[in-house]
């Protein structure tokens, strides 16, 4: 038995008694309807409160099935973009797969060809490193044709090759290669064919054959001469600088013991500038107008090579030189142009129209 505190005066009763002795207070007890009927709302809320919990982990389900679903359609019309792009790429790829299998030529601006041209039973092939990396060797395809422009070339692939070993074309610079060829040829056209890239790295032209058929197909002797013309005109552009003029420019023969003569010139500084060294190409021609060999001096071509040095000559100031036992015996005429300039103050110039005019005036004349 437990004593408890009467709620009208607080009087310490027993929790079993149904009346308080002191007050007369009669105690409430709970029958067991009233416990069941409290314990069955206790038990509904609690079954409400799992409902909830129930319905809202369902919805959420629902919901992550729905975007799942979504994220699913997303997933799949990007793959479907994807495969249109790589199916896309396939086609390009194997669209250029057909094009060349098909015979379309593809060659290369790394080495450009600036012409080609026959001199004297040789052809001559002029070529320009337009890359960023020195060129260890390259060869060339070329085609021959007639004084009428028909082809005389007898190779069955309708193109003829030739190669060039150890040319090392620094970038910018130029190459000018020479090969015998046919004496019924007048005319040439060619094309790079392969490169060999310092640093182990190489290039080569796919269907060379199409661009053979092309050019005999398209090479006019009207066509050719307009190529030349526009050449001449550049070459015409190497004649005349800024900086100096030569005059007075003859071949002196001043050495009793030899035959051969001296180049004797006059240097005219018209810049602003100091000049302490100068360059000068000279093509030289005998008396029939065909080119004198200069081997081993020759540069570019058989009959070109270079004359001048050191002549530290004040702005607006001129002065005689001379280049002692330059000119071979059978040397008849020459002509010449400036090459490069190097300043006092240490800066350069180069012409850079010396290929075309070697190109326009080594023909003969």
């Amino acid at each position: 038995m437990a004593m408890i505190k009467c709620p009208e005066c607080g009087n310490d009763i027993s929790d079993k008694a149904k009346i308080c002795p002191k007050c007369g207070y009669k105690q409430r007890r709970k029958t067991n309807l009233q416990i069941i009927a409290i314990g069955g709302i206790i038990l509904g809320g609690i079954l409400i409160v799992l409902s909830l919990v129930l319905w809202f982990l369902n919805h959420q389900s629902s919901s992550d099935h729905l975007l799942s679903e979504e994220q699913t359609s997303e997933k799949n019309e990007d793959d479907k973009e994807r495969k249109k792009t790589v199916d896309k790429s396939s086609e390009d790829s194997v669209e250029t797969s057909e094009m060349i299998a098909e015979g379309e030529f593809v060659g290369t601006e790394d080495l450009y060809v600036i012409a080609a041209f026959i001199y004297d039973n040789h052809l001559y092939i002029a070529v320009r490193n337009e890359s960023d990396k020195p060129i260890i060797d390259f060869s060339v395809a070329y085609t021959l044709f007639d004084k009428n422009g028909f082809s005389t070339t007898t190779e069955e692939n309708g193109y003829e090759q030739t190669s060039v070993e150890a040319a090392n074309i620094m970038p910018g610079e130029y190459y000018i290669g020479t090969w015998s060829c046919s004496e019924n040829s007048k005319y040439a056209e060619a094309t790079v064919e392969n490169i060999s890239f310092f640093g182990g790295s190489s290039w080569e032209a796919q269907n060379i054959k199409t661009w053979a058929n092309d050019t005999r197909k398209s090479f006019t002797v009207d066509k050719h001469n307009a190529n030349v013309a526009a050449l001449s005109n550049d070459a015409k552009k190497a004649v005349k600088n800024e900086y100096a003029k030569l005059s007075h420019e003859k071949i002196a023969y001043t050495n009793q013991f030899s035959s051969s003569g001296d180049y004797q010139f006059w240097v005219i500084n018209t810049g602003e500038k100091g000049i302490a060294k100068i360059y000068i190409y000279i093509l030289q021609f005998d008396k029939d107008g065909f080119a004198v060999p200069v081997s081993p001096y020759d540069m570019f071509c058989k009959n070109g090579r270079l004359s001048g040095g050191t002549i530290n000559l004040a702005a607006g100031k001129s002065d005689e030189f001379s280049d002692s036992l330059f000119f071979d015996a059978s040397t008849y005429r020459f002509l010449s142009v400036i090459s490069k300039i190097e300043f006092s103050d240490g800066d350069e110039w180069e012409n850079p129209y010396l290929i075309e005019w070697i190109l326009t005036n080594s023909l003969g004349h």
